[in-house]
């Protein structure tokens, strides 16, 4: 081969290796931008169910916050009724004692 040919071949197969490397780094970058959208979406998702799981988390808080005061009301009545009860049962064991 003449030593113009050989320089254009060596030119060529440069440039053919260029062509590829090109495609292959937009392929990538392609596939980068895709993989950032996904996540973006992904993201999005994963906001929206923290938002609602804190929401009701906040409903159950509240919720229980109801029900332990509740609770208590209904322990002091409790424990009032219990002080009634003892009151009665102590006077009605007085009149067995005075009849």
């Amino acid at each position: 081969m003449e030593p113009l040919a050989e320089e254009n071949q060596k030119l060529k197969d440069a440039m053919n290796l260029s062509e590829k490397n090109t495609q292959r780094a937009r392929r990538e970058r392609d596939l980068a931008e895709s993989n950032a959208l996904d996540l973006e979406h992904q993201k999005g998702v994963l906001s929206e169910q923290l938002a609602t799981a804190k929401e009701q988390l906040r409903n159950k808080s509240e919720q229980l916050a109801t029900a332990s005061t509740q609770l208590k009301d209904a322990s002091k009545q409790l424990e009032k009724l219990q002080k009634v009860s003892e009151q009665k049962k102590g006077m009605c064991d007085q009149r067995k004692c005075f009849a």
